[in-house]
C-alpha cells in the first residue's frame, strides 16, 4: 500500500461467511507491503485496509 508520512493502518482478513479471521494494527511510515499466509482458508476471502483518518480499501479474492 503506497503512503506518505505516518499512519496507523488496521488489517482485517474476512472468509467468505464475513468472518474475521485476522486482525492487526501497524504503524507505518511511508509504503507497506506484507505477505500473509491464506493457505488454510477455503474459499473467496476479503481484505480490509483502514487508515487513522478513516479511509478505507477492500479487496476480494
Amino acid at each position: 500500500m503506497a503512503g506518505k508520512g505516518e499512519d496507523r493502518l488496521t488489517v482485517r482478513i474476512f472468509d467468505q461467511e464475513g468472518k474475521r479471521v485476522y486482525e492487526d494494527v501497524n504503524i507505518v511510515s511511508g509504503n507497506f507491503a506484507r505477505v500473509y499466509n491464506l493457505s488454510k482458508l477455503q474459499g473467496p476471502f476479503s481484505f480490509e485496509v483502514t487508515g487513522k483518518n478513516g479511509a478505507s480499501n477492500v479487496v476480494n479474492k
